[in-house]
């Protein structure tokens, strides 16, 4: 297997786990499937870092009900 086969599967499954809050479109998404708003999943980013775990814990216990 060369090399550039193999390290694109470790930087797939590490790209899952996080979240890019730069780019719009994951935002967006993000925010689509937690049912909030992208100001809230923005504010979980800069609560607890890019960790799609952590940011969806952080919605569940901070959501505005």
């Amino acid at each position: 297997m060369a090399r550039n086969e193999h390290s694109g599967k470790r930087n797939w499954a590490s790209d899952r786990a996080r979240v890019a809050g730069g780019q719009e479109h994951e935002v967006r998404y993000l925010a689509e499937t937690l049912h909030c708003s992208e100001d809230q999943v923005r504010e979980a980013i800069a609560a607890v870092g890019n960790s799609r775990v952590k940011i969806q814990d952080y919605i569940k216990r901070h959501s505005r009900r």
